[in-house]
């Protein structure tokens, strides 16, 4: 017989919980559908409202399309349809205007062989006979006489058109010398200016160096007086220092005091002979430095008269050019269109065939 105690009831009831909990968690972790953990919830739901709008604004775009699309077909059928009725409408006032006033009554044929329109109605495509021969043309010398006046006027026209052309090209060209020659004074003009400011900036530089170089000469020059003279002083001081010194000392200790004395005379002669070559070494560079600036400033200005002189004669070698093509052209226009006798005229029409 089994006796079912209340504390096994009570551990079945809490093994058979733990199962079901068990159960549960079992199913949120391993079933992909449900499960939430490890993922970002609040992410996902943000993407799927962006996609939801996303769609929204497609189908609102699609329709919008749709809608301008019909508008437009609605407005092309319009336009068409009144270019119909347009054409319609012209098609029939052209028909009126044939029906009124071109009727075949009203209309005046034209022979070729003859310069004058046929007055009388009705006779459109009826030849004439001429008289005369069989095959001779009475009006042939009147023909010929015509053409040969055509002719003439037509190379009259000819002549004028090649010597209104040949004026209008010699006022481009006097017109093109012309600014050619203003803009290369003009040039020149700039270039002279631009000479005389670098000039003067090369003179102003000079000066303002030179004034630097010979300040900065003069301070270090008082600087170095200045410094030997404290030297000097401070030797005096220990020499006076010293002869007070040697009065109380021994007679060895003066005759050494004595050989420094003249140790620190040697030397103060020594740094004064040094000044004295500085100076003049300072002296020398300044003088180059005056002739450099005076030959850099010969040069510029031989440079700018070999640059006027090569413009000036390019520009009359260009006028040369000019005058000799201008010439060229005057030559070949005569040669090539000269004008026309009666021999060149008799070429034409020898036969009635």
């Amino acid at each position: 017989m089994n006796i079912e105690l209340l504390s096994d009831r009570l551990a079945a009831a809490h093994l058979a919980t733990h199962q079901n909990r068990e159960l549960h968690r079992q199913e949120r972790i391993f079933n992909s559908k449900v499960r939430t953990i490890g993922v970002d919830q609040i992410g996902f739901q943000h993407q799927v409202k962006e996609n939801e709008k996303k769609r929204e604004s497609a189908k609102d775009s699609s329709h919008a399309f749709a809608a301008d699309m019909l508008q437009n077909d609605k407005a092309a059928c319009i336009l068409e349809g009144r270019q119909r009725k347009e054409e319609r409408l012209l098609d029939q006032a052209l028909d009126d205007y044939r029906l009124c006033y071109q009727q075949p009554q009203h209309r005046r044929e034209q022979d070729l062989s003859h310069p004058e329109p046929m007055a009388a109605p009705g006779t459109a495509g009826l030849q004439k006979t001429l008289p005369g021969l069989l095959g001779e043309d009475p009006r042939s010398g009147e023909r010929l006489q015509r053409q040969k006046d055509q002719l003439r006027d037509w190379s009259q026209q000819q002549q004028q058109e090649l010597e209104a052309a040949r004026q209008q090209q010699k006022q481009a060209d006097e017109l093109y010398n012309q600014s050619r020659i203003s803009v290369d004074s003009k040039a020149l003009q700039l270039q002279e200016v631009e000479q005389a400011t670098r000039k003067a900036l090369a003179h102003a530089d000079k000066d303002f160096n030179l004034a630097k170089a010979a300040e900065n000469r003069e301070l270090h020059r008082r600087a170095r007086e200045k410094t030997e003279e404290d030297k000097h002083q401070a030797d005096v001081l220990m020499l006076l220092q010293a002869d007070r010194e040697l009065e109380a000392s021994q007679n060895t200790a003066l005759q050494a005091f004595r050989q420094r004395i003249h140790f620190n005379l040697h030397q103060v002669e020594e740094k004064m002979r040094t000044r004295w070559e500085r100076q003049q070494k300072d002296q020398r560079e300044e003088q180059l430095r005056g002739d450099s600036a005076r030959s850099a400033v010969l040069l510029e200005r031989q440079q700018s008269r070999t640059h006027r002189m090569q413009r000036q004669e390019l520009d009359q070698a260009n006028a040369q050019l000019a005058q000799a093509q201008r010439q060229q052209k005057k030559a070949l226009e005569k040669e090539c269109f000269g004008g026309f006798d009666d021999s060149y005229f008799s070429k034409f029409n020898t036969s009635s065939r």
